[in-house]
Formats: C-alpha cells, structure tokens, sequence
C-alpha cells in the first residue's frame, strides 16, 4: 500500500500472541476465552484436523516468538477441544463440545428462550372437536394430507382419500402413498396419538420408534436412524449430526417446565424440527409429536392447510434465525383456532367448507385463509 509491503501474522502466530498477558487500559491481545471461542469456530467449519495442523504450526513457532507458556494454554485448549485430554474450556460452547453428550450450544440457548415465552402467560387453547370414531378418523386422514402436503408429497384430496380410507395405493407412487399412511396411522392410533415426548436419555429411542414406524417403507432414509450428515431447509442448517443425541437430551429436559398443552406441544414442535435428527420425515415427525401433547390433555390438534404453509414456514424461520418467538407462538395459535372451527363428522362437508376458506389453495397473494365461523356468513 503505498509503495509498502503490508504483512499479516499466521493465524498460529495471531492465537498465540492473543494468549500473552496484556496490561494497560488498551490491551493487545483478546485473551484465553475469545481464542478458545475462535478455535471452536475454526473446528466447526474446517475440522478437527485443521486444529491438529493448526496446533504444529503453532508448535514450531512458540520457540522463536519466546512465547512457550503461550503454546502450552494452546496445546491445551485444542487438546480439551479433541478430547485428547480432560476439558478445560470455559465457554459455553466449549463445554457443550465437551460434555459427555456434546450438544449444540447456541440451539440449547433458542429453545430455552422459547421454553421462557411459553412459560410467560397462558396460551388460548381450543378443546377437541373431532370426538366420535369418525370425526377422529376424518380429522386424522386431513392431518395427514396436510402434513405430506407441506413437504412435498403432493396428492389431489381424492387420491389421498382413496389411499388412506379405502386402502388402495396408488401403484405408480407406492412411497408416496406409505408416507399419507404413516403419518394417518400415527394420528389416528390411541397409542401414538397420547404418546407425549420423554424428557432426557429416553427421548432418543422414542424418537427412533416413531420415525421407524413412519417411514419404515422408505428403507433409503435409513428409518429410525438419526442422520450421519448435515441437513439444511433454504439458508437454515440444522444440528450438526454429532450434536444431534445430546441436543435432543438438553432440549428435551426443559419439557417439565412448560405447561402442558398448547405450550408444551409448540416446543415439543419447534424441538425436532430445528433439530432435525433424521434424514427425511423431520416435519411430519415435528407436527406428530405436537399433535400428541394436544390430544393427552383433550385439545384439538392442529392443521396446517396448504394456504398456510408459507406462514407457518417463515415463523419457523423468524424464531430459528433472529431467535423471536413471538410470531410461532401467535400463528399456532390463531390456526389451533381455524382447525376447531370445522365439524368432522361429514368428511365430504368438510371438505367443502375448507375449500371455501381457501384451505387448498397456495397463493397468498392471490387468497386469505378464510374463517369458517366468520369470513364465510358475510
């Protein structure tokens, strides 16, 4: 610059020297924490043996910087974050990597801010509407049609109908039609629909039951086996595989704190899907493990209609990215109410009447989901 040459330190020589003591009002080096988070981040995104190369570089320039006890923190902090040796990390990352169930910190600090907001005030809660046999299995088979709609496993109504209520699979879509009836079978079955999320160590194996039962017939998503590599949804990654079993396990220990129901039921939803522990079926999974912590206390479990899903999306994204969970929580409650509002008796008139209320469409610019109690007298 300027007819001078501009020379920047090596990032071995830049974490050591940010070891040194700094005295002064102005310091010099950011100290032992900041480059244990820098560590931490540089492990994240290059690996553990961009540490190891990092750590010998730093090996053969400690004795020409006079900088040994500099080296040695280093070694240390490296050593603690491979596990070569017993942790000594101070910040929360740091000890997350090194719990005995690694988990992703950051995630563990989202759901306990969620868990807070639900905590804060009581949710408006609509009881169960779909009561007889038939109400439960019409409501069941919508659940599911709306469930598979949402990820891409695209049927007309009647189609889907003819799969789930009348047990003929479409023959040029046999997965397809498994995954309706996964999700039917699981929404409909006593035993799955109360069947609430366990809090801690059991939660791993109750999650791997479920998802096997729900996609058993896709034997390429490896059923009830959390996944091996990183998923993404768009721009948003989720948990990094390893951290997967130790963030279930945190995450899941808030459960006893939130009331049961609704409350319990968003966290439980936003738990597996920001998670996202399996390859495939993750938001099917997510909605399920809602639904059952509405059905065991007698509230009406929830729909998510087509026209809905960009909202019900860019909430989830709201909460997971900027961490406000305040749109999730007014959304889920808003389409709790629009789910109740329906009879489940005739599923034929049901049908209609959330035809009527723009239930199927998928422009939401040019349809509003309508109220059937409201919106549909005028």
């Amino acid at each position: 610059m300027q007819g001078r040459a501009i020379y920047f330190p090596s990032e071995a020589r830049c974490l050591l020297e940010n070891l040194s003591p700094s005295r002064g009002t102005f310091k010099k080096a950011v100290g032992r924490e900041a480059v244990e988070s820098r560590l931490l981040t540089l492990c994240t995104a290059r690996g553990e043996q961009a540490l190891a190369t990092l750590r010998e570089a730093a090996r053969s320039l400690a004795q020409a910087l006079k900088l040994p006890k500099e080296f040695l923190v280093l070694d240390s902090l490296i050593g603690s974050i491979l596990k070569t040796r017993l942790s000594t990390l101070t910040t929360t990352q740091g000890r997350a990597l090194t719990a005995a169930l690694p988990y992703d910190a950051d995630r563990l600090e989202l759901f306990e801010k969620l868990a807070a907001a639900l905590r804060s005030q009581p949710l408006k809660q609509a009881e169960e509407v779909a009561c007889t046999p038939k109400a439960m299995i019409h409501f069941a088979f919508l659940e599911s049609y709306f469930s598979n709609f949402i990820e891409g496993t695209e049927f007309d109504i009647e189609e889907a109908r003819e799969i789930v209520l009348f047990g003929k699979p479409m023959l040029s879509r046999p997965k397809d039609s498994h995954d309706i009836l996964g999700v039917f079978r699981q929404a409909v079955t006593p035993a799955w629909m109360h069947q609430v999320l366990a809090s801690g160590i059991p939660v791993e194996t109750q999650l791997r039951k479920r998802h096997w039962d729900q996609m058993q017939e896709r034997p390429e998503v490896e059923p009830g086996e959390f996944k091996l590599k990183r998923n993404r949804a768009g721009n948003t990654e989720f948990v990094e595989p390893l951290l997967v079993r130790g963030t279930l396990v945190q995450g899941s220990m808030l459960l006893p704190t939130i009331p049961a129901g609704l409350a319990r039921a968003l966290f439980t939803m936003f738990l597996v899907s920001e998670i996202h522990p399996f390859n495939d079926g993750n938001g099917r999974l997510a909605r399920l493990v809602m639904n059952s912590e509405l059905s065991v206390v007698g509230a009406c479990r929830i729909i998510i209609p087509t026209l809905f899903r960009e909202e019900y999306l860019d909430c989830l994204r709201e909460l997971s990215r900027e961490g406000n969970p305040i749109p999730f929580i007014s959304a889920m409650q808003r389409i709790q109410a629009w789910t109740a509002a329906f009879v489940y008796d005739d599923l034929d008139a049901v049908i209609e009447k959330m035809k009527r209320c723009n239930a199927f469409e998928r422009s939401l610019v040019q349809h509003r989901l309508l109220d059937p109690q409201q919106d549909l007298n005028n």
